[in-house]
């Protein structure tokens, strides 16, 4: 849907999976297109592509080609090492913080290509790769100077508590080189799920319903039960706020968006029987699409980008509960909403890094 503010802006929003539930596109930040703008190359692009391919700009086509590449190098990287003796929890683990520093790198969070140049390095002597990565990984549990990687990283906490990492041959190293260097930034954390059903078996994977359920048939059940009641609740807000504006009372339109910014980040999700964590995932991502509906409408009142965040309201995995019997999958949903609420963090309030209570796991 293109909505044009004649001679002054046009605003873009899309539903690619059919949904019916519309969002600015590519995010509330970035969806509104001012006129001068179509001077850019990149945006008189973007409108042919919307009049003449538009499926190819739904972004979940890319993420699903770069989560399949990836998770078949960590499947197969996974197997290597259980064949080589470590039980599967433990290539679980070592693996899931493999995932996070990549995912840190190219988020920005450690310095560019940084692990991954690290890991070209250390191809060549495999040997020193297990003492290498566990005192980086040291570092990222307390923070502080790394001389792994030549830079100061910020402190990620317990996730990183006693952390040692395995020994890897070359074969294995260059499995994990190879994923290091896909874009992690817009992974899509479906893969954590695709690993925890590979590490189990057959067996276990009936009795866990450990099965991966695409994104677009979870928001099938989160849409309506979620989302839906929550954009009625958005739209009341905004309807409430307008009102205010009309009246000449900007600070009361103000204070209506912050009610409902407040009651947005308050609200608990429960998956009684969370797996890996995709429903809650999903749920946490199409929340954080609307936390940035709202704090795009504070932007728009006049609030900066920092006293916004002093108000102190954020979505995030603090809301979201889930269920499992299962510690490894457990573990592994609590990761998957992590870097989902980062992943999210950037898109909402663009290249800001976030607060240090969003990058401690537990």
């Amino acid at each position: 849907i293109i909505v044009a503010d004649i001679g002054h802006a046009i605003d873009i929003y899309a539903d690619f999976h059919n949904t019916g539930d519309y969002a600015p596109f590519p995010s509330a930040r970035e969806n509104r297109v001012m006129l001068e703008d179509f001077r850019r190359p990149e945006i008189r692009q973007l409108f042919y592509t919307i009049w003449t391919d538009p499926l190819s700009l739904d972004p979940s086509r890319e993420r699903e080609k770069v989560t399949h590449d990836i998770a078949l190098k960590l499947s197969a990287l996974a197997k290597s090492l259980e064949q080589s003796g470590h039980d599967s929890d433990t290539a679980s683990l070592f693996i899931q913080r493999c995932i996070f520093v990549m995912f840190a790198e190219d988020c920005g969070l450690l310095p560019h290509d940084s692990f991954s140049s690290l890991l070209t390095r250390l191809e060549q002597a495999p040997d020193s790769f297990a003492p290498t990565l566990t005192d980086l990984w040291k570092t990222m549990q307390a923070g502080g100077q790394s001389d792994t990687l030549s830079a100061k990283v910020l402190r990620f906490g317990s996730f990183f508590d006693n952390a040692q990492a395995l020994v890897l041959n070359k074969e294995q190293l260059a499995l994990l080189r190879e994923a290091a260097s896909a874009n992690w930034s817009a992974v899509e954390t479906s893969i954590f799920g695709t690993l925890l059903e590979q590490a189990l078996t057959p067996q276990e994977r009936h009795r866990l319903g450990a099965h991966y359920t695409p994104a677009a048939y979870v928001e099938r059940l989160v849409l309506p039960t979620i989302i839906e009641p929550e954009r009625a609740l958005w739209e009341e807000a905004k309807d409430a706020a307008l009102a205010k504006v009309i009246q000449g009372d900007s600070q009361g339109a103000i204070a209506e968006i912050e009610a409902y910014y407040k009651h947005l980040a308050g609200i608990t999700v429960l998956d009684p029987s969370c797996g890996s964590g995709n429903f809650l995932s999903v749920a946490l991502n199409l929340l954080k699409d609307l936390e940035g509906e709202v704090v795009q409408a504070l932007r728009t009142m006049g609030l900066s980008d920092l006293q916004i965040q002093q108000k102190g309201y954020s979505v995030g995995p603090h809301q979201m509960r889930g269920i499992e019997i299962v510690q490894r999958a457990a573990d592994i949903s609590e990761l998957v909403l992590w870097i989902s609420s980062l992943q999210r963090h950037y898109k909402v309030h663009g290249n800001i890094t976030p607060p240090e209570s969003l990058l401690q796991l537990s």
